[in-house]
C-alpha cells in the first residue's frame, strides 16, 4: 500500500474494501493495522459471488472440447 500512497502523494483516512474472499479482507485489514493504524478500515464480504454462475473460461472450453474429442475417439476405436 505504501507505494500507492506515495505515488498518489495521499494517505486516506478511510478505506472501504469489498471482496468475495474473507482472507483478502483480513489481509488488507492486518496490513493497514500494521503500517497505517490511523486509517479506518471497513471490509465488506460480498457473498453474492457464491450464487452467481461463473462464466466459462477459455480453459474450461478447451477442456470440454478435449473431453469430447477423447470420447469420440473412444467410440471410433471401440
Amino acid at each position: 500500500m505504501r507505494p500507492v500512497f506515495e505515488t498518489l502523494n495521499f494517505t486516506p483516512s478511510l478505506i472501504i474494501f469489498i471482496d468475495d474472499k474473507r482472507e483478502n479482507l483480513e489481509s488488507v485489514s492486518l496490513a493497514l493495522q500494521k503500517s497505517y493504524p490511523s486509517i479506518e478500515f471497513i471490509g465488506i464480504h460480498y457473498f453474492a459471488m457464491d450464487t452467481i454462475e461463473a462464466p466459462i473460461t477459455q480453459e474450461q472450453i478447451f477442456r470440454q472440447k478435449l473431453e469430447s474429442l477423447i470420447q469420440q475417439t473412444i467410440k471410433i476405436t471401440s
